[in-house]
């Protein structure tokens, strides 16, 4: 029961404390202020980790602990983000109060005691699940994230069609042929009412008939509650149907369906001959994410995918520039706004003047950062940085050496932290080469 460094072999399963701490916070957290709406920042944490777990170098969930250096490992990203994703991903599929039983037997059971991956995993497969430990495990102990197609199929009754492989950069030498048993919850449209339903993909490629419709439905979710813990590549008529049916997903799902058509491999293997229009695609899916209320919804997404095909793209079929896409998505200024909507355009107004290279909002910027520059005053501290950063963007050498004369002279560690940041913003490639000096 000992390994040879002298490590007890229940270090293996150092996932299992973390990952379910991690899962427990975000749970409680969630239900006891949900308008802090964390499950958005949770997205923000696995996002983090299925970039860590898409490269050919990621390490399994479950890591035998074979050296001093295994310790270390086992506390990151992947033991705490995908292990929690995981885990919520499985209790979606299983149905929250039944794994809830599940987890309250294994905690009375196991209380004042030592556990393992399979004592865990057996407690949940009891309470209805019973082909949830195999499932569970190969997420533990195989490395990595599946990518799965996703396509609804009316030639007959209606059913979906998935198929998975193994996601992995542009330019990987990795291969995708691995195989998880993913649970896949749908969400569709009905005459009723929208219906929910669980499959389990266990094999590259099913299909799996929609039993609670005889007919066709006009859109199809498959990532209940954004809990999958896979990226899911949908085909172009169920794509286009989620701009058609913006309140079909709420803010965590418009949020994960950015994500998923925005992954860096699908937008480079675009770039030949539907490079245009897939660029138009990934507008479509922004702009009916604007409709979130949560800044979150949108904006936690990474800027610089909608910054290269909302912004720089010269025309789609339509022939209309794409220039102004971030003001489309900003939206109008609203009277009496919420600390929400003010933290929304924190981030929108810079990312509008900058991106959406808006003079107007570029002049008003330069304007607050010289007046500040004279007497510290008269701009808010929390947009003191996007305004010297914005100056900065199209500034000159004047300004360039005002801002560096400032530095060092500022004794404030904030502010000399957003004047550096504005400094490294100059785009002039003379002004570029002189902060490099």
């Amino acid at each position: 029961m000992v390994r040879r460094f002298g490590y007890p072999r229940l270090v293996d399963d150092t996932w299992l404390n973390e990952a379910f701490a991690t899962w427990t916070s975000s749970k409680i957290i969630a239900e006891w202020k949900p308008e802090w709406h964390t499950r958005l920042s949770d997205l923000g944490s696995k996002y983090g980790a299925i970039g860590q777990d898409s490269l050919v170098t990621t390490r399994q969930i479950r890591q035998p602990i074979e050296t001093n250096d295994d310790i270390s490992n086992a506390f990151d990203g992947i033991t705490y983000q995908k292990g929690a994703a995981v885990i919520r991903m499985f209790e979606v599929w299983t149905g929250e109060k039944q794994f809830q039983k599940g987890v309250s037997g294994y905690l009375k059971q196991y209380a004042y005691k030592n556990a393992r991956m399979n004592d865990f995993l057996d407690a949940l497969s009891n309470t209805g699940q019973p082909r949830l430990t195999r499932a569970f495990t190969t997420f533990l102990e195989q490395p990595g994230i599946p990518e799965i197609s996703v396509a609804l199929k009316c030639d007959g009754p209606p059913r979906v069609a998935l198929t998975q492989k193994r996601y992995l950069p542009i330019g990987s030498s990795g291969s995708k042929d691995k195989i998880w048993q993913t649970p896949v919850c749908v969400r569709y449209n009905t005459p009723q009412g929208p219906q929910h339903e669980c499959f389990l993909l266990d094999k590259a490629s099913d299909e799996f008939k929609l039993s609670k419709t005889t007919s066709c439905p006009a859109t199809l979710w498959a990532n209940e509650a954004a809990s999958g813990y896979y990226i899911a590549a949908y085909d172009r008529p169920l794509l286009e149907s989620f701009s058609n049916n913006h309140d079909f997903l709420n803010a965590a799902e418009r949020q994960t369906l950015l994500n998923d058509v925005a992954v860096p491999r699908r937008i480079r293997e675009s770039q030949a001959e539907p490079g245009a229009r897939y660029s138009a695609e990934l507008c479509r899916c922004a702009r009916a994410a604007k409709s979130s209320e949560h800044r979150k919804g949108l904006w936690h997404v990474p800027k610089s995918w909608c910054r290269r095909f909302c912004v720089r793209t010269t025309r789609v079929s339509s022939g209309r520039r794409l220039e102004h896409a971030p003001r489309i998505l900003a939206g109008p200024r609203k009277p009496g706004e919420d600390d929400e909507r003010r933290l929304l355009r924190l981030v929108i107004v810079p990312f509008v003047a900058v991106s959406g290279e808006d003079p107007e909002l570029q002049k008003e910027a330069r304007h607050l950062a010289d007046g500040w520059l004279q007497d510290r005053k008269g701009v808010d501290p929390d947009m003191l940085g996007s305004v010297l950063a914005v100056s900065a963007w199209h500034g000159d050498r004047a300004f360039f050496d005002t801002l560096l004369a400032e530095l060092k002279k500022t004794e404030d560690r904030r502010q000399r932290n957003q004047i550096i940041n504005a400094i490294g913003s100059f785009q002039d490639p003379k002004l570029v080469e002189l902060r490099m000096i």
